[in-house]
């Protein structure tokens, strides 16, 4: 009868000298930028909107040039006063315009402006602001809002197919609590 030596299983595995090596600690998340409160318009350092219009439709013909001056001019407004109230939903007014409500999944709502223009109206947070997509007739206005410190800048984008190029601004506004 063979004669088998049995060893217990802790001497009989192969041994690894390697430690294993503590998982590092991950980054802490970036806290989430303030947006909440009242904001008012830094004239200076924002853009003017009717001179970037006449920038945009420099090289169009003179019957081009009036449609898209006056479209342009409809859509894109500026705002002299914002408040922002984020949180389980997003509330954003600008001046005395009706709040346009929105949830934090990024679900449309319609919102209508004071001059009757309707749109479908979504946010999405980014991680130093939000995206605020309104879709309107024909066209779309894509504002970033972004905030550092007491500085919120909103970079709008006017998207129209029709348009040959996406006309962009930018609104500054400064904290005012």
């Amino acid at each position: 009868m063979p004669f088998f030596l049995l060893a217990p299983p802790a001497l009989s595995a192969p041994q690894s000298h390697a430690k294993a090596k503590p998982k590092a600690a991950e980054p802490a998340a970036a806290p989430a930028p303030k947006m909440d409160g009242d904001w008012s318009l830094s004239v200076n350092d924002s853009d003017s909107i009717s001179t970037h219009i006449e920038g945009a439709i420099a090289n169009m013909s003179f019957f081009q040039k009036q449609l898209w001056k006056r479209k342009l001019a409809k859509a894109c407004l500026s705002y002299n006063k914002l408040f922002i109230l984020t949180g389980f939903a997003n509330s954003i007014s600008f001046d005395k315009e009706a709040p346009i409500n929105l949830s934090a999944d990024g679900t449309a709502a319609t919102w209508t402006r004071s001059d009757d223009e309707k749109f479908q109206a979504s946010l999405q947070k980014s991680p130093t602001g939000f995206v605020m997509i309104l879709q309107g007739d024909g066209y779309t206005l894509n504002e970033r809002m972004s905030v550092d410190g007491d500085t919120l800048t909103i970079s709008i984008s006017y998207v129209n197919p029709k348009l040959p190029d996406t006309f962009s601004y930018k609104q500054v506004y400064k904290r005012n609590d």
